[in-house]
């Protein structure tokens, strides 16, 4: 916060709208599971439910690779995985 003065010489103080405001991470996860989503969607199209039939391990490394696949694909959705 700042302070300037009005022309009648009166006090004001001024909050600067334009520093950094925290970002909330969370803000762009549901685009980015959208995208996660249209990308488990056309593997469907080939592998029908395969993959969600698969030990959870394996579901599990398969979200990852479609994860990591948008997250460099889209890179205004980015997530640290």
């Amino acid at each position: 916060m700042s302070a300037t003065w009005d022309a009648r010489g009166v006090r004001v103080d001024v909050t600067d709208t334009t520093e950094a405001q925290p970002v909330d991470p969370l803000d762009s996860w549901p685009a980015f599971a959208e995208r996660v989503r249209g990308r488990l969607e056309a593997g469907r199209s080939a592998y029908k439910d395969e993959s969600f039939q698969r030990p959870p391990g394996e579901l599990l490394e398969e979200l990852q690779a479609e994860a990591e696949f948008v997250n460099a694909r889209e890179p205004a959705v980015t997530f640290n995985l």
